[in-house]
Formats: structure tokens, C-alpha cells, sequence
């Protein structure tokens, strides 16, 4: 038997060291080249890149993660709440601290247009043990049929963590599944050599420009990387402080061109939005349309629904992105998917030569 999974439109149930950086550039390695806004492109609608009758669409979901600061000592945790050494309160290391996800709905990205995916769910077999996963269901029969290929390429993997900690630690995310105990905080010691090695760090939000001679300036390129700068790209975005806090804001002096839009790593994006969400309630995002071609049409206000204090809990999201590849109910066989080299291509464009949400 499967292990839990929720289809599209059925009720949400549950599964039973930092990188601090100033408003500086970062010079944390990072293992792509941004290759944002070729000095050929331009910020338009995404369907102006392709022909008429091409389509860009991809799967996504957003799954709220709910926590225990204070893991039981009978199982030989650390019982303190995890800080940084700024004392800021931090999502857990451990696997079992991350105590349920409530599921959300797989959405479709169609030209901007978000749709709930019908016959898609979210699959996972052992919680805090193994990845989960976007499938698709046979409707008669509500087993898995398909699985569509996780959104894995050169500039990140498919799948973050996102976490709201404090009001001087707004926004960190991790390129792992948190839940499966695989982020750590880094904290710039020796030790931090194992873990280096063996997890994947937290990091503040970063944010890149277009590339020399860019047609894109003002466009903001947010990645998990810790690439780039803490500090956005242009000057009054009309998504800051409602998806971006005002913490990242461009305050360098001379001449800042002004904000033409936030994009960037896909799940990173969808993630700043999710907390615009009610808890336990994060699908409404999406299903009001407070992301609509492109433009972000919800509140200008910053989320309500975030620590406003540094003892309080972290809010935090689980966030993946799928190939929209498999054709209809058509068995999941390479010779009825859609090309797997044309979906990627199509993303990569729209996260790097396009803006996800425009000014």
C-alpha cells in the first residue's frame, strides 16, 4: 500500500549553519553561472519568448511544516531550542523535531495562469525518513500511474525548505528537504567541516543581477545559493515588503534602476509568496489568484502570519517543483512525455530571462 498521499482537491491532512551575510556581495561559491537576461532578451510575457501555440507549465506544491523546538530527552536530543549565534530562534537540525507537514494542493503554472492539478497528489512513504514527492493518479482507480521528473538542474534541485525565523532573520532556506534532518546552521568553526560535507546550509535570501550589458536591470534574480548580494536589485519593488522584507531593501547610494521584477529559483519564489498564507491555509494563495500572469496581485503588506518576535516559533514551508511532462492519462513511458530537455528549457528561461512576478 502507498504511503500517504493527498489528491488535488480533497481536504489537507498531516503526515503522524546559517549563512549571515551583510549587504555585501557573497563570496560563497556557488556552482552556477547566472545566466540571466542575455543582453538579446527582454522582460516581457513569458509566452512573447516562444511561439504562439508553446506552452511553459510546471507542477508545484507547497506543504506547511510543523515543528518541536523541545525534542524528548528520552531519545537523547539536544533539548534546547536551536539558535545561531545571534541567538535567533532556528528551524531544527533533527529529523525528528519536524513532527507533520500538512499537505497542500499540487497547482499547475500554465502561462502564468495557476490551476489546481487535477490527479496529482503528494506521496510520501516513511515521514522524516524518505524524500516525498509529486505523482499523478489513476482517477479510477486513485493509485500512483506517473510520476513526473522533479525540476533538478545546473542552477538548483527541485526541492527547498523555507523558513521565517524572527524580524532580524525574516527569511533562510535550505536547497533540501529539512524534514529528513539534511540542513544545518553554519556557524564558521572546524567543525562545520563534517557537516559541509554530509548537509546542506541554511542561507539568508541572495540576489543577482542580469549579466553585463543585461536588458534586465532592476530585475531581482533570488537564489538559495548564498550567490550574490542581501540587498535587492532595484529601487521601491512593488513586492517588497509583501514577498520580500523590507531587511533586503537597495539603499546603496548613485543611481539604482528601478525595480522591474523579482525572479529567480523557482521553489524560492513560490516559497516567499506561501507566507502571505493563513496557517494551515496556504493553498489560498494560489486558488485566489494572488499570483496571476506573472504579477503579484495579492496584499502590499508584509505577511501577518510570521514571528514577530525572536522566541517564537519559526514558520516554515516545504516547497517542490515538477516538469509538467506527462501527457494526460497516456502511460508514463519516454515515448508519450513531453521532452524532457524542452520543459527544462522552458523553465530555465522563464526563472532567468523573465521576471516570475513583475512591478
Amino acid at each position: 500500500m502507498f504511503g500517504a498521499f493527498k489528491p488535488t482537491g480533497s481536504k489537507s491532512n498531516r503526515h503522524a549553519s546559517s549563512s549571515f551575510s551583510s549587504h555585501h556581495k557573497s563570496s560563497h561559491s556557488h556552482r552556477h553561472t547566472n545566466p540571466n537576461c542575455s543582453s538579446t532578451s527582454t522582460v516581457t510575457h513569458v509566452s512573447s519568448f516562444f511561439s504562439p501555440a508553446s506552452t511553459t507549465s510546471f507542477l508545484f506544491i507547497v506543504n506547511e511544516l510543523q515543528i518541536n523546538l523541545e525534542p524528548n530527552r528520552a531519545a537523547g536530543s539536544d533539548p534546547s531550542v536551536p539558535r545561531d549565534q545571534w541567538t535567533n530562534t532556528m528551524p531544527p537540525q533533527l529529523a525528528t523535531a519536524y513532527t507533520s507537514e500538512t499537505i497542500g494542493t499540487v497547482f499547475r503554472y500554465t502561462n502564468g495562469i495557476i490551476t489546481p492539478a487535477q490527479n496529482y497528489a503528494w506521496y510520501r512513504p516513511v515521514w522524516n525518513r524518505t524524500p516525498g514527492r509529486i505523482v499523478r493518479l489513476d482517477p479510477n482507480t486513485n493509485t500512483i500511474n506517473g510520476y513526473p521528473i522533479p525540476y533538478d538542474n545546473q542552477w538548483g534541485p527541485s526541492t527547498q525548505t523555507i523558513f521565517s525565523c524572527s524580524p532580524h532573520l525574516p527569511i533562510i532556506v535550505s536547497e533540501t528537504d529539512a524534514t529528513l534532518g539534511t540542513a544545518f546552521m553554519r556557524r564558521y568553526c572546524p567543525c562545520d567541516r563534517h557537516y559541509e560535507g554530509n548537509y546542506i546550509p541554511w542561507n539568508v535570501l541572495h540576489f543577482e543581477p542580469g549579466g553585463e550589458g543585461s536588458s534586465c536591470p532592476g530585475v531581482s534574480f533570488v537564489n538559495a545559493t548564498a550567490a550574490g548580494y542581501t540587498f535587492v536589485m532595484g529601487k521601491d519593488p512593488s513586492w517588497m515588503p509583501s514577498l520580500v522584507p523590507m531587511s533586503y531593501r537597495n539603499s546603496r547610494s548613485g543611481e539604482i534602476p528601478e525595480s522591474r521584477g523579482l525572479s529567480g529559483q523557482l521553489p524560492t519564489v513560490i516559497g516567499l509568496m506561501a507566507f502571505q498564507g493563513q496557517p494551515e491555509h496556504v493553498d489560498n494563495v494560489f486558488l485566489n489568484g494572488k499570483w496571476h500572469e506573472n504579477r503579484w496581485t495579492g496584499t502590499s503588506h508584509a505577511p501577518r502570519h510570521v514571528p514577530k518576535g525572536g522566541d517564537e516559533r519559526p514558520r516554515g514551508f516545504l516547497v517542490q517543483v515538477c516538469l509538467d511532462n506527462l501527457q494526460g492519462n497516456m502511460p508514463d513511458h519516454e515515448e508519450n512525455n513531453l521532452p524532457t530537455e524542452v520543459c527544462m528549457a522552458n523553465l530555465e528561461r522563464l526563472e532567468w530571462r523573465d521576471a516570475l512576478v513583475r512591478d
